[in-house]
């Protein structure tokens, strides 16, 4: 088995301001606007060297469901329409096996391709 934790996933949405935006003093993205979330935090917001900003808004457990979030970059507020994939049907993780001869160089590497909940996926049929 891999050392790799199957598991372990994070769930964060990239905004990207292009030439032309200024980096924001402070961006807050909140939602679902008629459940909202109480794990939703801003990672970092940074220059992006191209004269704009990027910043990371991640949730410490589970996936942003489909629905309406309001964001708020330096007091001017929007909403956005999000929807995303269900990240345990499209994830496969590919495990790799590295094998040796008795000089220990390797000589071959095996791909073995699993699901989240470790069932083994043939890579010809994920759809």
């Amino acid at each position: 088995m891999s050392d790799i934790e199957m598991a372990s996933r994070g769930f964060m949405i990239q905004l990207d301001g292009e030439k032309g935006f200024s980096k924001p003093v402070s961006i807050a993205f909140s939602g679902l606007l008629d459940n909202p979330y109480n794990d939703i935090s801003t990672s970092f917001i940074n220059a992006n060297g191209n004269g704009g900003f990027y910043s990371v808004i991640s949730r410490t457990v589970g996936l942003f469901r489909k629905g309406t979030y309001s964001l708020n970059i330096d007091g001017y507020t929007c909403t956005l329409d999000y929807s995303n994939n269900d990240v345990n049907l499209n994830q496969v993780f590919v495990l790799p096996t590295l094998h040796t001869n008795n000089e220990g160089k390797v000589v071959s590497v095996s791909l073995e391709y699993k699901r989240p909940g470790r069932s083994t996926v043939d890579p010809v049929n994920i759809n």
